[in-house]
């Protein structure tokens, strides 16, 4: 298994890890499920926010630093207001 950052071509596999998630549990941050050419354009944008481990040649975990981060602060200020 390799960690790597996620490129443009990925975008299909990252729908397929991630909007299960989104629609289906509450361990995200958002509730809108992505479509793979908004998280291809966000690949480009935001270089090295995205990651994928590869197993085999396959996506199988996603890491998105940013959306983690905006979170987690998000969840901090509510906590001690």
């Amino acid at each position: 298994m390799i960690i790597r950052a996620a490129e443009p071509d990925d975008a299909p596999a990252i729908c397929d890890i991630w909007n299960p998630l989104i629609r289906d549990t509450t361990v995200t941050f958002t509730n809108e499920v992505r479509e793979s050419q908004e998280i291809s354009t966000l690949i480009k944008v935001r270089l090295g926010v995205f990651f994928i481990a590869e197993n085999d040649g396959q996506a199988v975990f996603l890491l998105n630093i940013l959306l983690f981060v905006v979170g987690l602060i998000f969840f901090i200020e509510r906590t001690f207001d």
